[in-house]
């Protein structure tokens, strides 16, 4: 699957291009829309034998799903814990109460969909890993952080709408990446590359999986 530009996604609303990288994985798994060959036919076409069935994707997440909801969940409480510390640490900038909202209102929405199911806290594995850069109030150098954490955020999403199987969860880890992508870019600029277009439109952030940074 391509890996999409920032740009792109910041083009796109909710319901936009992230949704658009759900299409391959669903087209894969519809229904062959061709007319299937009457008996005869299909006893002496060699091609019949190289036809396969293919069912719809679940809706609901499924068994394997929950893991990797429970592991985006534990991000999303990781980064609003951490645009809190920053906000303790006496950083004066409203747009960071808006950001630690967002985290806190994506991390509550996958809470919904995995019910008792859901992570319950944060990944510490992955506060620790920015928490250093997020303990200061100069602007400039949060903002360098925060740009880090939304781009590893996008890449981390987008990986993990490639693993999903089930549509409500790829649906909601979209939506979610695309405000990351648009964070990201609020953040290049207050860190001073307002004017880099490749922070602005590129994301080289690796993702992070479940399996490395399990919350604790």
């Amino acid at each position: 699957m391509e890996k999409p530009t920032r740009r792109r996604l910041l083009a796109a609303g909710f319901s936009g291009t992230a949704l658009g990288l759900l299409g391959s994985r669903a087209a894969s798994a519809s229904p062959d829309p061709t007319t299937p060959p009457d008996d005869d036919e299909a006893e002496t076409s060699p091609e019949s034998a190289s036809v396969t069935t293919t069912t719809e994707p679940p809706q609901r997440p499924t068994a394997e799903d929950v893991p990797l909801l429970q592991f985006a969940e534990s991000f999303e409480l990781a980064a609003r814990d951490l645009y809190q510390a920053a906000i303790d640490a006496g950083a004066e900038e409203e747009t960071l109460a808006a950001m630690r909202g967002n985290h806190q209102a994506a991390a509550s929405i996958l809470k919904g969909m995995l019910g008792t199911q859901g992570a319950q806290q944060r990944s510490d594995a992955v506060f620790d890993r920015y928490e250093q850069d997020f303990s200061t109030n100069i602007i400039p150098e949060l903002a360098a952080a925060a740009y880090e954490l939304e781009s590893t955020a996008v890449a981390t999403h987008t990986e993990l709408i490639c693993e999903l199987t089930g549509i409500d969860g790829a649906h909601m880890i979209a939506s979610i990446l695309v405000v990351e992508a648009r964070q990201a870019v609020i953040m290049a600029d207050l860190s001073g590359r307002g004017d880099d277009f490749d922070a602005l439109f590129e994301n080289d952030a690796q993702p992070l999986s479940a399996g490395t940074t399990s919350g604790g």
